[in-house]
């Protein structure tokens, strides 16, 4: 698993890492940010009061720590895309363990990690709430399977 592990990280660092310092703002992240600067932070319930109220859960904390910098947004968009393929990655060596399944269990996190997500990387402001919860979802489903296959509850 270690081995595995690592080798997701290199893959993704030389996929996602390279350019990572060059993106800026793309798409919705223009106003967002806009907003944000001359609001304040606590804008983000105002505009995803609508449609998307639990996005202020990420947004709000993300602009208090990165403030307007694209970089930061990237690389924690970054990590959230590796931690959801490493959650992927354990949750299906749950349910499929053998030996001969590691190679199937790890091309399918491999691409799990790969697409869709380097479609939206230019997106890591605006995509960083969809980052955390596909960061999410495979480990909570990981950890309701490993709660049941734990004996002594």
């Amino acid at each position: 698993m270690k081995n595995d592990l690592f080798l997701l990280l290199v893959i993704s660092a030389l996929i996602y890492l390279p350019l990572v310092a060059k993106l800026g703002y793309a798409y919705d992240d223009w106003y967002l940010m806009y907003a944000a600067k001359v609001k304040g932070a606590s804008v983000f319930q105002t505009i995803f009061s609508v449609d998307r109220p639990l996005r202020t859960f990420i947004m709000i904390p993300a602009y208090w720590l990165f403030g307007e910098s694209t970089l930061w947004y990237h690389i924690a968009s970054y990590f959230f895309r590796l931690l959801g393929a490493v959650s992927f990655l354990w949750t299906l060596r749950l349910v499929w363990n053998k030996k001969e399944q590691k190679l199937s269990t790890f091309l399918m996190a491999l691409f799990f990690l790969i697409y869709p997500g380097f479609l939206s990387q230019p997106n890591g402001i605006d995509y960083l709430s969809h980052q955390v919860a596909l960061a999410l979802a495979p480990l909570s489903i990981g950890l309701s399977l490993q709660s049941l296959l734990v004996e002594s509850k």
